[in-house]
């Protein structure tokens, strides 16, 4: 618990001292998000979280890897790790910059993860394609919802005080400190406002990924059809009550594309948060409507079945 504790405030901390010197660079190197026909804000905004939470989150896990005694398949599990959220942050601030077409991005996920896959267990299964695709769906429903104020910030603060996220206490706690940050800047204030940006969805949904997933999925050919299934069946259920409105409404959306002779990956106004405000909603309401009824699921996984 003083673990957590102190890695929540030194990652309130680094965020303080990082954000004032990102938000130059960001603006010197274009790292923002201006104002068009999708965007819910109003101006030119940095997209720097992503990359606070970047710095922070390698310097946490270096830290953390060099000062505790792991075994050797940890060690390639944590190495592994780090090199894919890299890989992750580093293309989602590429496309901050320069937007990279979404297929591009989305076959550079799939090597991603399923690099992760196969460096972790060592082996090669069947079962992965499956896994491949839960941890696609997780990271893009993640990246997806980021499009008003707050809102993947405060999904991710529930899902850091859930049991069902399997991270260290540090990573978590890091996490937490620098989300509350950012969500104050997003919601309470203009001048210092700050998005996550690709950068930070993309990693962030690939560290939840591994975090709700924790390579339970993985079977071997010993495994049976009913063992495999099950194994599943409960990991695609914790999937859904933890991230259920964002992978609903990403597959929602990419069904009325696809209904309307449209491609899946276009962009528009169709996500929930969109609707909500053009309802009329201020960015406050509707994240807090779609973050309390996104958490009631978490919570009511986390009484019954961690």
């Amino acid at each position: 618990m003083i673990y957590y504790l102190l890695s929540f405030l030194i990652g309130i901390s680094a965020t303080l001292l990082m954000l004032p010197m990102l938000r130059v660079i960001a603006f010197r190197i274009g790292m923002v998000s201006n104002e068009n026909a999708r965007s819910s804000h109003i101006g030119t905004v940095p997209n720097v979280g992503g990359m606070v939470m970047f710095i922070y989150a390698v310097a946490n896990i270096l830290f953390w890897s060099l000062h505790t005694e792991l075994q050797f398949s940890e060690m390639i599990r944590v190495n592994m790790s780090f090199i894919c959220v890299a890989v992750m942050a580093v293309v989602g601030m590429i496309d901050d910059v320069r937007d990279i077409p979404a297929f591009v991005k989305l076959v550079i996920e799939i090597v991603v993860c399923s690099a992760y896959m196969i460096v972790v267990s060592r082996s090669v299964h069947l079962s992965m394609a499956v896994g491949v695709l839960i941890m696609l769906t997780i990271i893009n429903a993640y990246n997806l919802i980021d499009g008003i104020d707050g809102l993947a910030l405060g999904i991710l603060l529930t899902l850091s005080l859930s049991c069902a996220v399997c991270l260290s206490a540090s990573v978590l706690g890091s996490m937490l400190g620098i989300a509350i940050v950012l969500l104050i800047f997003n919601m309470f204030q203009d001048r210092w406002k700050v998005f996550l940006g690709d950068g930070g969805t993309l990693s962030i949904g690939f560290l939840l990924a591994v975090g709700l997933l924790k390579m339970d999925f993985v079977v071997d050919d010993s495994c049976g059809f009913a063992e495999w299934t099950m194994k599943y069946v409960d990991v695609s259920f914790k999937v859904l009550c933890c991230l259920s409105l964002p992978v609903i409404d990403m597959v929602r959306v990419a069904l009325m594309r696809i209904i309307n002779h449209e491609s899946p990956f276009k962009a528009d106004r169709r996500h929930l948060h969109h609707i909500l405000i053009d309802k009329g909603l201020p960015h406050w309401k509707a994240t807090l409507l779609i973050v309390m009824a996104n958490a009631i699921p978490i919570v009511i996984y986390d009484i019954y079945c961690t």
